[in-house]
C-alpha cells in the first residue's frame, strides 16, 4: 500500500511519497455492483434517510463495488464540524478509505464544506474512484494538501463532469490533490480556487490526464518562499492534455515537474501575475505536441506539431455562465482558435489513443458536437453554430399596419453579430435584433432571417405569413 505524507511546515514540493509492499490477489468472480441512494442532504445521522456520511460508512465496510448515488436534489452540506482533521468519517471531512471500487454519482448536485480547516473528500484507497457530475465547494484544507479532494492513497481518480470552485489549500492542490496514483479529469472545471503553497487548481505526483477540460482563475504560490509559483496545474510525473482551456490563473498556468507534456488542440492562455512576471509554463522533460495547440508566449514547448501557435499573445476568450451556473471559457469574435483544426484532423486515432476509452472527442466539454463550422476549435468549448429563430407579432398581420419581428436564435456569449431580414416583398432588407416592417398589400409573403456569428458561420430561418 501507498500513503502520502506531507508535514504542515514543509515547502519542499508538492507532498512526500511513501511506498510500501504490496501483494497480488487472485482473480475472483466480478460482483453487482452495490448502489447505496443518498436520499437526504443533511448532514450526520437522519432517522429513516440516508446521509451522504453514511452512504460512505456502508461503502468502508462493502466488500464488492460500490455506486454511491445522490439521489436527493439540492446542496448538500458539511456541517458536522472536527476541531483537527478527522479521518473516521464521524465529522469534518468525508472519508472513504474502503478496499473496493467507488463511484460518486453527483446528478447536478452541490457538496459544500462549511467547516473552516476542512476540506471535502479524503480518499485513502488503492482502488478506483469516480466523482461524476458534481459541483464541490468550500473546501479548507489547513496546513494540508487538497482543499476539494485529497487523494491519498494508489488508487486512480477520475473526475468527470464536475466543477470545483472556491476551495482552498494552506498547502498543495487548491482544488484537488493526488498522490501515487492516476489522475484523470475530463469534462470538469477549476475555477477560483487557491492554494497557498503552489497549484491552487490541481497538484498531482501521480500521472495526470486533462480531456475537454478548463483551468482558470485559480491561484497558487501566495505564501512567502514558496517553492513555485503555480496557479493553475502542478504536475509531478507527466501531463497529457487534449482539447484542454487552461488559463488566466495566478502566476505560472503548468509546472511539470518531470515526465513532460504531450497535448493536442488545448489553448494555455495568458497568466495574471501578482507583480511578477513569470512563463506560462515550465515543463521538464519536454512537450510532444500532437498539433494545433496555442500558447500565449513560447514556454510551453509548443511548435513541433501542425497547426501549433506558440507565442500567439492573447487567445481572446470570454467567460460565459451555464444554466446551472458553471463557468466556460470561451473563444469570443476575434479569436484565432476558432476553425483552426481542420475536420479531417478534429480525433486523429493518436490522440483518441491517449484519451479515456469513455471520452468521444467529437464532442465538447458541455456535449456540443465538434465540429460546428469549418473546423473544429481549439481548446475546451466548441464554439456552436448559431440557430436562426424569430417571432412575428401580431400573428395576424394587417396590410398597412406595423409588424414586429424579433430574432430568437440562439446565441451564446452574443456571438451572432448580425441579422438580415428580408420580407418577400421586393422591399429593402432590414438589419438588427429586432426589426418592424409595414407590408402594403394583402397576400403571402415569406419572411427569412439570416444570423452570422464572429466566425462567419450563417443560419436561415423562413416562415410563411398571411397578411390580410
Amino acid at each position: 500500500m501507498r500513503s502520502i505524507i506531507r508535514g504542515a511546515g514543509t515547502r519542499c514540493g508538492l507532498l512526500a511519497l511513501l511506498v510500501t509492499g504490496g501483494s497480488l490477489a487472485l482473480a475472483t468472480p466480478a460482483l453487482a455492483i452495490q448502489a447505496i441512494n443518498v436520499t437526504t442532504t443533511q448532514d450526520g445521522t437522519v432517522a429513516g434517510k440516508t446521509t451522504l456520511r453514511q452512504a460512505i460508512d456502508q461503502a468502508n465496510a462493502a466488500s464488492g463495488e460500490v455506486e454511491i448515488v445522490l439521489a436527493a436534489r439540492g446542496t448538500y452540506t458539511l456541517s458536522q464540524c472536527a476541531p483537527g482533521t478527522d479521518t473516521s468519517n464521524r465529522e469534518g471531512p468525508l472519508t472513504y478509505f474502503g478496499s473496493v471500487p467507488v463511484t460518486f454519482e453527483g446528478n447536478g448536485n452541490t457538496l459544500r464544506q462549511t467547516c473552516p480547516g476542512d476540506r471535502i473528500l479524503n480518499l485513502q484507497t488503492a482502488e478506483l474512484v469516480n466523482i461524476n457530475d458534481l459541483t464541490l465547494t468550500g473546501g479548507d484544507a489547513a496546513g494540508q494538501p487538497g482543499g476539494g479532494v485529497w487523494s491519498q492513497g494508489t488508487g486512480e481518480l477520475d473526475l468527470k463532469n464536475d466543477v470545483f470552485t472556491n476551495n482552498h489549500s494552506d498547502a498543495a492542490g487548491g482544488g484537488v490533490a493526488n498522490g501515487g496514483g492516476k489522475l484523470v479529469i475530463t469534462g470538469t472545471t477549476f475555477n477560483t480556487n487557491s492554494g497557498t503553497e503552489l497549484a491552487g487548481g490541481i497538484a498531482s505526483i501521480g500521472p495526470m490526464e486533462l480531456v475537454n477540460s478548463t483551468v482558470t482563475g485559480n491561484t497558487g504560490g501566495t505564501a512567502p518562499g514558496s517553492p513555485a509559483n503555480v496557479g493553475g496545474i502542478a504536475a509531478s510525473s507527466g501531463l497529457t492534455m487534449i482539447y484542454s482551456t487552461v488559463q488566466d490563473n495566478t502566476a505560472q498556468n503548468i509546472n511539470v515537474q518531470q515526465g513532460g507534456l504531450a497535448s493536442f488542440g488545448s489553448a494555455v492562455g495568458l497568466s495574471h501575475p501578482t507583480g511578477k512576471t513569470y512563463p506560462d509554463c515550465q515543463i521538464n522533460g519536454g512537450t510532444k505536441s500532437y498539433g494545433y495547440n496555442f500558447s500565449a508566449d513560447q514556454s510551453c514547448g509548443f511548435g513541433g506539431g501542425p497547426g501549433d501557435r506558440s507565442g500567439g499573445g492573447d487567445p481572446k476568450f470570454e467567460p460565459e455562465f451555464t444554466t446551472t451556473g458553471a463557468l466556460e471559457i470561451v473563444p469570443k469574435k476575434g479569436s484565432r482558435l476558432i476553425d483552426v483544426i481542420p475536420k479531417s484532423a478534429c480525433a486523429p486515432p493518436a490522440v483518441a489513443a491517449l484519451a479515456p476509452v469513455y471520452v468521444n472527442l467529437h464532442f465538447d466539454q458541455v456535449g456540443t458536437r465538434r465540429p460546428q463550422g469549418k473546423g473544429c476549435d481549439i481548446g475546451a468549448i466548441e464554439v456552436p453554430m448559431p440557430t436562426a429563430a424569430f417571432t412575428v407579432k401580431p400573428h395576424g398581420p394587417k396590410a398597412g399596419r406595423t409588424v414586429k419581428f424579433t430574432s430568437t436564435s440562439k446565441e451564446l456569449g452574443g456571438r451572432v453579430v448580425s441579422y438580415t431580414w428580408a420580407f418577400g416583398d421586393h422591399s429593402r432588407k432590414a438589419h438588427g435584433r429586432t426589426v418592424k416592417h409595414v407590408f402594403k398589400h394583402r397576400g403571402r409573403y415569406t419572411v427569412t432571417l439570416t444570423v452570422k456569428d464572429a466566425a462567419g458561420n450563417t443560419a436561415t430561418k423562413k416562415i410563411r405569413i398571411k397578411v390580410s
